[in-house]
């Protein structure tokens, strides 16, 4: 995405609070990889590497490329070697259904002040929030270039709709303070911020603290508990899309 190849986007914070992707995913592709014929582990490039979070995890691989259009990832990845990825949609906090409301309000909304929807970059948000649907079979792009292509969904009761759902294998155990701070690794924040810079002088904070505030008020609401401390912890999921196509 174009916000985050600004100077003035900060690569090191989304590192830092962003998931990062389970060894399961890394053994799928391998053992699809493994499937082909005349399988080689020569060269494996990674487009959209953002900060190198999942790279390495290509290490059977000789060579691995990662290519980002950002030179702040870049760097983040010259500073990382660690750690590349598939397209995971709207976080959900695991044990707390009821959010799932706020959650959706707050990132794909149309109010510009409540709401980081009009600030996203279309279509390519549209295309990871739908779960990577918009992508066409290669065969009807390019016929006979491709086979074997498969559709995977590791999102659990999330997203009923989608066809054949698998357990949601990217998660995460964070501390309040750490969801607020992955709140604030969202490009269409960092967009909307630049849009309307008064947004972060409000007296009950800015977009991002208001959500996470009224994510603690659902919890209290719905949980008939009391609220959340900044260091207690919360389990969030991220339902992600992984398409699989091999060469002919």
């Amino acid at each position: 995405m174009a916000t985050y190849a600004k100077a003035s986007y900060n690569a090191a914070k989304y590192a830092a609070n962003r998931p990062t992707y389970p060894p399961q995913l890394f053994d799928l592709l391998f053992r699809y990889h493994e499937r082909g014929a005349n399988v080689r582990f020569n060269t494996a490039v990674d487009i959209g590497c953002g900060p190198g979070q999942a790279t390495l995890e290509l290490t059977p691989f000789k060579k691995i490329i990662g290519v980002d259009p950002s030179d702040t990832m870049i760097q983040q990845a010259r500073n990382n070697l660690t750690t590349a990825g598939c397209g995971y949609s709207e976080f959900r906090l695991s044990y707390h259904p009821s959010a799932t409301t706020l959650i959706h309000a707050y990132s794909q909304g149309s109010d510009p002040e409540n709401s980081l929807g009009p600030y996203w970059e279309r279509p390519g948000r549209t295309i990871l929030d739908e779960h990577l649907v918009a992508i066409p079979d290669p065969e009807a792009v390019v016929p006979g270039q491709f086979m074997d292509f498969q559709r995977l969904y590791f999102s659990g009761e999330h997203h009923p709709m989608l066809p054949s759902p698998q357990p949601v294998i990217l998660k995460k155990t964070m501390t309040w303070n750490g969801l607020l701070a992955y709140l604030r690794t969202f490009s269409s924040l960092h967009t909307l911020h630049e849009k309307y810079p008064e947004d972060l002088q409000r007296s009950d904070g800015d977009i991002a603290v208001r959500v996470w505030n009224q994510l603690k008020a659902d919890v209290v609401r719905n949980n008939r508990s009391d609220a959340p401390r900044n260091m207690d912890e919360v389990d969030v999921e991220w339902p992600m899309a992984v398409i699989l196509a091999r060469h002919v």
